[in-house]
């Protein structure tokens, strides 16, 4: 009997300095009420105070701030439950979604403790969607790497309300629907027969929260959201390609106050380069020689994508053919993530031929470059000239001439059309080492 009376004593004697330990008086002193307020007495100490306090009338900011803070609590049953039981730190700290039935809830009656906070399950924030740009980028911004400047036109949570559409900083519970978002409407089916219908609130749009219309924010006009100008820093990083995408965190713009607003996800889109063409880490340029440099020997000079001058020049004694190549190791483009690792230049020459040559020179050149006697052949027998033409497209040609021949040879079907003809007279491809 005397242990039970002990027991119980040192029961009574925790609880109470659990109690005493906790602050879950100050909001009621805020609002000058007592614990055991209606919600009604509530909103009216609360109104009484916001129109005396309010900045636009003169009042402190700070008792502004303070009552909306201790009001947003109270006119919550769950969060004024949890207030009275636990206290203004641990609400602050973050109130748990529901513990009945749990281990924690258990922990929590029986000790008057609550878990630490890296045990509980935090409920992740909800996010917006993300948002797509496109920018053109230059191929020399993606070798050297660049800053673009991207200016924005954007909607954000307004900063005068907090995104609470309100100038007092939060919402009132709907009167219509008593904050629950629904209305019940009763109809009458027959003498003995009614019927109950759920509609959404038409006051507050199913919101259960609704701004008095002499308090709207005047920044947002109530949606919560406004207008925002940004100038965002795009930073392309050295070796980044066509289609690569840099995404910037929490940038985009958001049309629900509540919501955490999502990335800004930007998309590089290449630009053409009038000189360089690209394929992975390599680059390929064209370059057009005279017939006398592939001959006698070129010394070529291109100007790279960071402004220097890269040369190359023929070996003594070789000859250029038309469309050869040439490569200079490591002077592509930069590799993304290792920008001191880079590709190859490869250059195609194109050796141009002149138009025609005198007969002197014809002479001349023919005896440089007759190395040795013509064996007999088809050229030594008499032969009957002809008259022939030069043809620039033989391509263009040979399909303006496809109906050639069919009107002639009506009725008679070939299976050798000559639409279906396929030409390709690009230059030689061919490797130097």
């Amino acid at each position: 009997m005397f242990g039970d009376c002990a027991f119980h004593d040192f029961g009574a004697f925790c609880e109470r300095e659990r109690q005493d330990a906790v602050n879950n008086t100050r909001y009621y002193d805020l609002l000058r009420v007592s614990k055991q307020a209606t919600q009604g007495e509530l909103k009216k100490a609360y109104q009484r105070l916001a129109l005396r306090l309010h900045p636009d009338k003169g009042g402190d900011p700070n008792a502004f701030k303070e009552i909306n803070e201790a009001y947003d609590v109270l006119k919550d049953p769950a969060k004024r439950e949890y207030y009275d039981t636990h206290g203004e730190d641990a609400l602050k700290e973050g109130m748990p979604a529901s513990h009945e039935g749990t281990v924690e809830g258990i922990f929590e009656e029986l000790l008057g403790m609550r878990m630490p906070r890296g045990q509980r399950h935090e409920r992740k924030p909800q996010v917006g969607e993300n948002v797509t740009h496109r920018i053109e980028v230059t191929l020399e911004e993606m070798f050297n790497g660049a800053t673009r400047q991207l200016p924005m036109r954007r909607r954000r949570k307004c900063s005068d309300c907090s995104g609470s559409g309100s100038s007092l900083g939060a919402k009132s519970a709907c009167h219509e629907c008593n904050g629950l978002g629904v209305q019940y409407i009763v109809q009458q089916l027959g003498p003995s027969f009614v019927q109950q219908i759920s509609t959404s609130c038409t006051r507050c749009g199913g919101s259960g929260k609704f701004v008095h219309p002499a308090f709207i924010c005047l920044r947002c006009g109530g949606s919560g959201t406004a207008e925002e100008h940004k100038t965002l820093d795009v930073v392309v990083e050295q070796g980044m390609q066509d289609g690569q995408k840099i995404a910037l965190r929490g940038e985009a713009g958001c049309t629900n106050p509540e919501l955490e607003p999502g990335d800004l996800i930007i998309v590089l889109k290449a630009k053409r380069h009038p000189m360089f063409k690209r394929k992975n880490a390599d680059l390929f340029v064209n370059h057009t020689i005279s017939l006398a440099e592939a001959l006698c020997g070129m010394d070529v000079r291109i100007q790279h994508l960071d402004g220097r001058i890269v040369g190359i020049s023929s070996a003594p004694g070789e000859v250029i053919r038309p469309g050869q190549w040439k490569c200079i190791d490591g002077e592509g483009m930069p590799v993304h993530g290792n920008p001191l690792l880079r590709g190859n230049l490869y250059i195609q020459l194109e050796v141009v031929f002149p138009q025609q040559i005198d007969a002197d020179q014809q002479t001349k050149l023919g005896f440089l470059l007759r190395t040795h006697e013509k064996p007999r052949g088809m050229n030594d027998i008499d032969c009957e000239p002809v008259a022939c033409r030069n043809v620039e497209d033989v391509e263009s040609e040979v399909k303006s001439r496809s109906n050639f021949g069919k009107i002639q040879n009506a009725g008679l079907e070939s299976d050798d059309d000559e639409e279906d003809m396929r030409w390709s007279h690009g230059p030689i491809q061919c490797t130097h080492q």
